[in-house]
């Protein structure tokens, strides 16, 4: 009787315990929406194992899935198709698409560069500025007969062709066809030295150049040329001369008609001496105004030298601006025309 009773009772105490353990264990559904990332800590399924380090890990933080994790795992679209209803797939995050420029058009962009540059080496001309040659050199402006010659030979064996302004004028102005690689030397002031030192060197190796003289001083003054020498130099083709104004003054602070002067009757007087045409002028110390400049456009020249550093460009410095690299003693000559190249 008593194990009988026994026995209804542990019978008894077992169905409660069932039903107790029924209303508190989850079901099937349950469990996987537990697992479901943002519900509560806990770990990812197996499913979610790949999933990208960078991307947030719901266990370690709110209990409430953050609006990146929302977009990440709570979206249809990123359910695996034919896959347990309710187990999500969490996707990698995208990329930026990277786009590649097409074969034919990288290479159209190649040549178009190509050819700018090719046009703006054309524009790019070098233009040496000396003043005085001499023996043993006395200030900056004055290079010694044996560095002038040896400037002479790098020149000529870096390619160059040298040029006069008058060939230049031409070229820019009429089409006339300039050398591979041309450049320009130029002497400013016109003194005597330039016949005595710098002329036999350039007909020693047939270099043309252009010197600039000053009207006022010529046969006037020892230490400068003379009609006859200038008339000479002329005559072998190689020298070109062109007008650096009557007095040297710098042209900016004179007043309107002296400044006229001083640009229009420097041509006329040259042209009426030398039976030549003058096209170029250079501003004394490299000093102008805009109202010089219209006048030097307004007299009839086409090119206009400043002492600005650096090789000319027609294009982007205009015919009336023109730059000039200065050629000091002691000045590495292949230096400058590297840059060029």
């Amino acid at each position: 009787m008593i194990k009988k009773n026994t026995r209804s009772i542990v019978i008894a105490l077992y169905c409660l315990l069932f039903t107790a353990c029924s209303t508190t264990s989850p079901s099937l559904q349950d469990t996987h929406e537990s697992a479901y990332p943002g519900s509560h800590p806990g770990t990812y399924p197996a499913a979610n194992s790949d999933l990208h380090p960078d991307t947030h890990h719901p266990g370690r933080h709110s209990q409430h899935p953050s609006t990146h994790e929302h977009m990440l795992y709570n979206s249809n679209q990123d359910m695996h198709q034919g896959s347990q209803k309710g187990v999500p797939r969490v996707t990698q995050p995208r990329q930026a698409k990277i786009i590649k420029a097409r074969p034919n058009t990288a290479m159209k962009r190649g040549r178009a560069s190509a050819l700018m540059m090719k046009k703006n080496q054309r524009n790019l001309i070098p233009v040496l500025m000396y003043h005085s040659i001499a023996p043993q050199p006395t200030n900056k402006f004055r290079i010694s007969p044996l560095e002038f010659e040896e400037h002479i030979r790098t020149i000529l064996k870096k390619g160059y062709t040298p040029i006069t302004t008058t060939e230049l004028q031409n070229a820019l102005k009429r089409g006339t066809p300039l050398p591979k690689r041309p450049i320009l030397l130029t002497l400013d002031d016109g003194y005597k030295d330039n016949f005595t030192y710098a002329y036999p060197i350039l007909k020693k190796y047939r270099v043309k150049a252009t010197i600039f003289v000053i009207t006022n001083t010529i046969s006037r003054y020892p230490a400068y040329l003379t009609w006859s020498q200038m008339n000479t130099m002329q005559r072998s083709g190689l020298i070109d001369f062109e007008s650096h104004t009557i007095s040297h003054p710098n042209l900016k602070k004179l007043p309107p008609s002296t400044l006229k002067n001083e640009i229009m009757l420097s041509k006329k007087i040259l042209e009426s001496h030398l039976h030549k045409r003058v096209e170029a002028f250079c501003y004394p110390y490299g000093e102008y105004s805009a109202e010089a400049v219209k006048l030097v456009q307004q007299a009839g020249y086409g090119l206009a030298f400043t002492t600005k550093f650096g090789n000319s460009n027609y294009v982007q410095q205009g015919p009336y601006e023109l730059h000039r690299i200065g050629i000091y003693p002691g000045t590495n000559i292949s230096y400058f025309l590297l840059i060029h190249l």
